[in-house]
């Protein structure tokens, strides 16, 4: 339940941001895209995905009308929720520089890389970040002694940190698998290189629509979008680098606002969600039969 209600809350808050540039109707078609992508049925497991993705989101609505105390607080708590949270910093202070902003005019006109907003006392609550990070740690501290506990599991899935390092391997290993499906997938084998050949394929598909949200979107959110998926594809897993990576990518909103847009102006925004509505029911089969894990 408090998963399903994170992710109502999201997309209600994804609704509203995505309308202040973007309009209504693009607006309206990113909420139903995101609710009906492969993976969506995350949104509602018991996972930190739904709470993640609103506090993230919540952090950019707040910054895109000017309320930075709200911001900073819904950063922290991110930070907090997962780690990958503290690098909400960037986009946050790209956004307080260059806006769009709802708060107030900008101080200097569009020039290059010049900032079109100062600084001013009010930045200072993208400090708090990271701050939310260091309490969860020193919590972890003092309860179970070892603060370090986040990234130490990490080897429990065979992860090690390696700056990108999932897209040289996942794309090897992906094409080495669609290989080994052509001739036809034998019965109760190969769904492990299938399982490669779609993480590969969404791969694919966030690369695309990070270059469309650089063309289409305000700069803030593809600084968002291109940190948050070089971390997705940074702690490789050994034997399946981009384990997790469909799972991964749900969060990174930009992304699939970039998807509805394209869909929008194409006006096959029905086509979307008929490829996408029977691969979420599918995916989610596969899930809770521990067919597929995640």
């Amino acid at each position: 339940m408090l998963s399903c209600g994170c992710a109502l809350g999201a997309l209600c808050l994804l609704y509203r941001l995505t309308a202040l540039d973007l309009g209504a109707g693009v607006a309206r078609n990113a909420v139903w895209i995101y609710a009906w992508l492969p993976p969506a049925f995350f949104l509602s497991a018991v996972y930190t995905e739904a709470l993640f993705l609103l506090l993230t989101v919540g952090a950019f609505f707040a910054g895109r009308s000017g309320r930075w105390w709200a911001a900073g607080v819904l950063g922290a708590l991110a930070a907090a929720t997962r780690n990958g949270g503290v690098l909400l910093v960037a986009p946050l202070l790209v956004l307080y520089l260059y806006g769009p902003r709802g708060d107030r005019p900008p101080d200097l006109p569009a020039q290059g890389l010049r900032p079109r907003y100062r600084l001013r006392l009010n930045a200072l609550w993208i400090v708090a970040v990271p701050v939310g990070l260091v309490a969860y740690l020193t919590y972890l501290k003092l309860s179970l002694g070892h603060a370090l506990t986040p990234f130490q599991q990490q080897s429990h899935w065979h992860r090690s940190f390696a700056p990108l390092g999932g897209v040289p391997m996942g794309i090897w290993l992906g094409l080495k698998s669609l290989v080994a499906l052509v001739p036809g997938i034998p019965p109760g084998a190969k769904m492990g290189d299938l399982r490669k050949v779609v993480e590969l394929a969404f791969l694919a598909v966030c690369v695309w629509l990070l270059w469309r949200s650089w063309r289409k979107l305000p700069f803030a959110y593809t600084c968002y979008a291109a940190i948050a998926l070089a971390l997705a594809v940074s702690a490789p897993t050994a034997g399946e680098p981009l384990r997790s990576l469909p799972r991964f990518s749900m969060v990174i909103f930009p992304l699939w606002v970039a998807l509805a847009l394209s869909a929008t102006e194409r006006r096959r925004t029905r086509a979307v969600l008929a490829v996408c509505a029977p691969l979420v029911a599918l995916w989610a089969v596969l899930f809770v039969s521990w067919t597929w894990a995640a």
